[in-house]
């Protein structure tokens, strides 16, 4: 027998092995250490535990390792581990190199990491440097060679597993004595084997070389196993079937669709249309495949199937698999949902899990902490990186608390500058100059409001502010300055063994590392990584983007031991990692297309056309990566001996619209369900049949244990909402955020309630605009009306959007239009009746209102990060002519206004009353101009966004609109009628638009009356604590809280402003509804 097909025929050839004597000895070479305990299993499970005596399980680069000392070669292993770091050093050495210029190799990313890629393949190929080196070799060869050499030299005696492996078996070949261990050798090969592999297994001193066999079958493939393995192999392969045993087990009266799929996944066209052959005899729990909406869903079943295989089949935890197509980011993911199975049941056991390989360091807090140091530091500390750290940092007064996220981006920003990139990397070292020149100016504003004699500062917001950035800055500060230092030394190109220590007590000291749930404390670990480089005389002496690409490097790899494998504990792995495990049950997610085959992309240090000129090697092709994938699938797929779920999710972990995989093609193919009423399907089906005969019975099945099985608390509500009345775990009752009892009285109350943002008209809420003590401004009225739930939110419970970070290319819109009005104002208020009366000609005064907005922009920047003298200058143009054309307006008016006021205030000094149907509405703001304009005092508020021309729909009053100047309109009122004058009112805009304003003039009555409407309407909402969703979908757009309220609330909200006795909200229904709504 030269073929393997699973653990039971590997165990069977084990058995097999010819040993004699009173102490038999075996040598079995096997994948990896699980694969060992797998064998060991399988042979106590079958009555054989005799064949453990005297074997010897092993990886074959263990074996080769020891050939090499047996001959005297001194060797360490690691080599391919740290070759990118080696590459990095020899594209800094004086090579000569053809093809390949030297400033592109250190210019530009990725290099070291295809080159290392290259060598590794050309290693497991079992070629040597010189193999490249032949007549007529192509200069890029030339350049490949010249590198491989180099970095083999600054290796030294550390190699590669796959040179490990050509080396001993060149030491065999000359002196089968080298061969230290007695007996018979059993050597398995992965259908996807290397020739490094297959060359030491067949030097082997009595080797019995045997091959796991996988579909397809294809004649490349072929070829290269009669070339490398021999003739015999490649007939065993052609071999119809393939697998005998499957065969036998699909053809049984009993047998199930997993029998079915193991025989004849992937088989040929011919042999699956072949109408005698054994197909389905209906869905039995064996085989599922599932489609989900997204990657959530996707975890979600997985959760639950992992229960169901628990509750309903007890299957023991160390026979319950689920894998992914790569390792990053699902292996994790799968982990930690798994691991929640039971989170919220009262005496629900936790669910242990094994994580191949271990749990990624960066999907824990210190170790992500950790990486994003070691990440701000490569891109030179710009300024969202700083931001993003600065939560992070441990505060010096142990008392204090650190930053949350959005006090962290006002600092970082505050600072007027983005700083470094990997474009200008020394603009991380301004960081600390900066720091101080900021918390020089925020110390003298500070005085300066100590001492002025209008207001004390804690009254004044913008002292208080100022007082509150200083006290941030003063906190982090010294952990900037550190961390600038660390920069300073990588630019100043110290070696990773000086900067390795330093980073690890930046961390120790200044970075919250917080300890895991479970108890582990990363910390050692870090620290230990960061000590290796500083010690290892091949690894110091890396600088620069270099040493910290190693350190980012080796921490990305670092793994978090779980469980151990073979105890009792769910197995969390990938496709690759599973190949020989067997196991009960199996659940694969994650099959979409593109991920499973993945795509194969060229190589660009040995492309497939280079690869076809170097004779006699068997160099991996796009077409033998897709293959292996397959072969592994199938190797899976034959291990799983009881049951297999396929799951593919329509949005994948990228946010990518993904389409199902072909191979869930090829497992209902090979199926062969027949339709819902026993009809035939052809030979493959389609996907609308795929979804019907596939996706709908397994998404049943999933339902069906749903309603019967509570496993987590989110599987509780939802059995309680779909399927039951039972009532729900007493926890829900404990908390008053899930108390049933609280949320029926609400729901059962009928008309409109809390729930729907209606407060009872008793509850204490400090609301803005019905005391003298906190008056309301005429942004919140506005809020207010277009929706008063988002008032609530935001006004009231002071709920905000995440912190992001400024757009550094340009202002955003709210920074643009105070810097305006800024700039407005000055001018106005300085030269405002000089302006009026003519006294200089109008490009004067562009000049000194350009002065102006340079003097503006420059203070500016002192806390908005613009990036670069070009952008900078594009926003000063920007508002220089923006500027310009609001003078010109003003110049050109047909009635030329006399200079009043500028930034006038009310209700900050003494309260400013509107009184209003039913009470007092007390408001406060500046507007921004008073002009004498003929007969009026004319209201100007400058507006620098989309004009609202009076036209069509927009020519009367409108609420959302017109609220602002209203309200001014009625606040100068008094001070017109002191003079002699009526009232008028305008929002002035100043873009590059060909509407200049939207003026009330003769119709000033008209927008006062409505004003008053409106302050009726939200002065009786404020009263009455009633703050209901917005009935007009088009409030919502642009809404930071629209995930709040989801998108279909309109109707019932409409709905309930139809029934309402309220009469606020009767109010405000004909408001937005119109009277006829």
């Amino acid at each position: 027998m030269t073929l393997l097909f699973d653990t039971a025929t590997w165990a069977d050839a084990i058995a097999d092995l010819p040993v004699s004597g009173p102490l038999p000895c075996r040598t079995v070479l096997v994948f990896n250490e699980r694969t060992a305990h797998a064998l060991r299993r399988e042979l106590l499970s079958t009555g054989r535990a005799s064949v453990l005596a005297g074997t010897r399980f092993m990886t074959p680069v263990a074996a080769a390792t020891e050939v090499l000392h047996a001959a005297g070669i001194a060797v360490r292993l690691d080599g391919s581990k740290r070759r990118r770091a080696r590459l990095s050093r020899a594209f800094r050495l004086d090579l000569d190199l053809k093809h390949f210029p030297r400033e592109l190799l250190l210019g530009a990313t990725g290099w070291a990491d295809a080159f290392a890629r290259a060598i590794d393949e050309l290693e497991a190929a079992a070629l040597r440097p010189m193999n490249l080196r032949f007549e007529g070799a192509s200069s890029q060869l030339h350049d490949v060679a010249t590198v491989w050499e180099a970095t083999q030299d600054l290796a030294g005696d550390v190699w590669s597993g796959s040179r490990a492996l050509a080396e001993a078996a060149a030491v065999l070949s000359r002196d089968i004595r080298m061969w230290p261990f007695d007996g018979p050798t059993l050597a398995a090969l992965a259908p996807a084997f290397s020739v490094a592999e297959a060359h030491f297994a067949a030097v082997l001193p009595g080797a019995h070389v045997r091959l796991f066999a996988a579909r397809p079958v294809r004649e490349t493939y072929l070829d290269r196993v009669a070339e490398v393995l021999g003739g015999s192999f490649a007939k065993a392969l052609r071999a119809k079937p393939l697998d005998a045993r499957a065969h036998v087990a699909a053809n049984a009266a009993s047998a199930s669709e997993r029998d079915v799929l193991a025989a004849y996944f992937l088989e040929t066209p011919e042999v699956l249309a072949d109408a005698a052959r054994p197909r389905s005899r209906g869905i039995d729990d064996t085989v599922h495949l599932e489609e989900h909406a997204g990657v959530e869903a996707e975890l979600e079943a997985a959760a639950d199937w992992v229960a169901k295989q628990v509750i309903e089949h007890q299957t023991p935890l160390d026979q319950i698999a689920v894998l992914a197509p790569r390792r990053e980011p699902l292996v994790a993911m799968i982990a930690d949902r798994i691991a929640r199975i039971g989170v919220g049941m009262a005496d629900s056991p936790r669910i242990p899990v094994f994580v191949e390989g271990g749990r990624p360091l960066k999907t824990c807090s210190a170790g992500a902490r950790s990486l994003a140091v070691v990440r701000a530091l490569r891109d030179y500390l710009p300024v969202q990186a700083l931001a993003e750290l600065l939560p992070t940092f441990r505060p010096a007064d142990p008392e204090a608390r650190r930053l949350s996220r959005g006090r962290a981006y006002a600092v970082a920003y505050s600072l007027g500058t983005s700083r470094g990139s990997p474009a200008e990397p020394h603009g991380a070292t301004t960081w600390d100059a900066r720091i101080t020149e900021r918390i020089a100016q925020l110390e003298s504003a500070l005085a300066r409001a100590r001492l002025s004699v209008e207001s004390a500062p804690d009254e004044d917001p913008d002292a208080r502010d100022a007082e509150r950035l200083l006290g941030d800055l003063q906190m982090v500060g010294p952990a900037i300055r550190e961390l600038v230092q660390l920069c300073a030394h990588l630019l100043d190109a110290k070696p990773l063994r000086d900067v390795a220590p330093s980073i690890a007590a930046f961390l120790a000291s200044r970075v919250l590392l917080p300890i895991e749930a479970d108890g582990t404390n990363l910390q050692p670990a870090i620290a230990s990584t960061l000590a290796v480089a500083a010690s290892d005389p091949e690894l110091g002496g890396l600088v620069g983007d270099d040493a910290l690409a190693w350190i980012d490097d080796e921490l990305s790899a670092l793994r978090v031991p779980t469980a151990r494998f073979g105890d009792p504990a769910v197995y969390v792995g990938t496709i690759r990692g599973a190949i020989g495990l067997p196991f009960h049950s199996v659940r694969i997610v994650g099959l979409a297309e593109g991920h499973w085959p993945s795509v194969a992309r060229e190589d660009a240090v040995l492309p497939e056309a280079l690869r076809a000129t170097i004779s006699g090697a068997w160099l991996r092709s796009a077409g033998d990566q897709s293959l292996s994938q397959l072969h592994a699938l199938a190797m899976v797929l034959r291990g799983a001996r009881n049951s297999v779920v396929i799951s593919t999710p329509r949005v994948d972990v990228s946010r990518s619209q993904r389409e199902p995989s072909a191979l869930l093609l090829e497992i209902a193919s090979a199926l062969g369900r027949a339709g819902p009423k026993g009809e035939p399907v052809g030979t493959v089906p389609d996907l609308r049949l795929l979804r019907r005969d596939a996706f709908l019975p397994a998404r049943r099945a999933m339902e069906a244990f749903r309603r019967a099985w509570v496993v987590s608390e989110g599987a509780q509500q939802m059995r309680v909402a779909r399927y039951t009345k039972e009532r729900p775990t007493k926890r829900w009752f404990d908390l008053p955020a899930v108390d049933l009892v609280r949320i029926q009285s609400y729901l059962t109350c009928g008309g409109a309630r809390a729930t729907d943002g209606v407060l009872d008209p008793g509850v204490e809420l400090d609301l803005p605009g019905l005391t003298p003590g906190r008056p309301i401004s005429a942004s919140a009225l506005r809020d207010l009306l277009q929706c008063p739930y988002r008032f609530l939110l935001q006004r009231v419970l002071r709920w905000r959007e995440p912190a992001s970070a400024s757009p550094p290319r340009e202002l955003d819109p709210m920074t643009y239009g105070s810097l305006f009005h800024k700039v407005a104002e000055d001018f106005f208020r300085e030269h405002g009746e000089a302006f009026s009366a003519r006294e200089r000609s109008v490009d004067a005064w562009k000049t000194e209102v350009r002065n102006g907005a340079q003097r503006a922009m420059e203070e500016l920047l002192e806390r908005y990060p613009l990036l670069g003298d070009t952008v900078r200058q594009q926003e000063l143009s920007r508002l220089s002519g923006d500027l310009d054309r609001f003078l010109n307006a003003e110049w050109g008016a047909p009635i030329p206004a006399r200079f009043v006021e500028a930034e006038y205030a009310f209700g900050f000094s003494e309260p400013a009353p509107v009184e209003v149907d039913g009470g007092k509405l007390f408001v406060r703001g500046f507007i921004d101009r008073i002009d004498a304009e003929g007969p009026r005092l004319m209201v100007r508020d400058l507006k620098t966004g989309s004009p609202h021309p009076r036209r069509g729909d927009e020519a009367e009053p409108q609420p959302l609109l017109d609220i602002q100047i209203g309200l001014y309109a009625l606040m100068v009122r008094p001070m017109a009628a002191a003079q002699g004058l009526g009232v008028g009112a305008a929002y002035v805009y100043t873009g590059l638009h060909g509407d200049r304003e939207r003026a009330f003039r003769d119709d000033i009555g008209a927008l006062e009356s409505s004003t008053k409407q409106w302050l009726a309407i939200a002065e009786a909402l404020l009263r009455q604590r009633a703050f209901p969703r917005t009935p007009v979908p088009g409030d919502c757009r642009f809404c930071g809280f629209a995930a709040v309220c989801g998108d279909s609330f309109h109707p019932q909200v409409a709905e309930m402003f139809e029934q309402t006795t309220n009469e606020p909200l009767r109010s405000l229904r004909v408001l937005k509804l119109g009277e006829e709504a």
